[in-house]
Order: C-alpha cells, then sequence, then structure tokens
C-alpha cells in the first residue's frame, strides 16, 4: 500500500486530471526539475473553489528507507537574492 500526502493551494486552472504526474519542478535552488514523486490520486476543491487541494500517492515507500542523502547549499541565500534580482 503506497502512502499518500497532501498538496493544497494548487490553482484550480490548471487542468490537473486524477492519475497525473507530480514531480518537482525545479524553482528552487533545493530540489532539481523533473523528479518524480507521484501521481494524483484524489481532487477536491478549496472552500473559496478557487484552488485545489490534492491527494498524491507516493511513488516512493517512504516508511523502507534505509538510507537518505541531505544536501546542504552554504549558497543558498545568495543564490536567492540573486533570483529576486
Amino acid at each position: 500500500m503506497s502512502a499518500s500526502v497532501a498538496l493544497d493551494e494548487i490553482a484550480a486552472d490548471l487542468g490537473i486530471k486524477v492519475g497525473d504526474i507530480v514531480e518537482t519542478s525545479g524553482f528552487s535552488n533545493v530540489f532539481p526539475a523533473g523528479i518524480f514523486l507521484g501521481k494524483v490520486a484524489k481532487i477536491k476543491n478549496s472552500s473559496d473553489g478557487l484552488a485545489y487541494e490534492l491527494e498524491i500517492l507516493l511513488g516512493t515507500d517512504m516508511s523502507n528507507l534505509r538510507h537518505v542523502n541531505v544536501i546542504s547549499s552554504q549558497n543558498k541565500e545568495e543564490l536567492d537574492s540573486l533570483r529576486l534580482r
């Protein structure tokens, strides 16, 4: 059985459908683009109807992870400040 996570405040005009793939965007300095996270399992409208609340079935069973790598960027603040220019 796969674990799931919730994503909220997802713009309703994106045309998301059950079964769509969820992956990292690359819009941050933390995760590169294209890392597979999972698939959309359920879609609910937010209370105001302007956004979606998604249930994502994870592609990796996090309870079975034995080894992980922690990546630290000593230049993250500087890179973030350059992006804002």
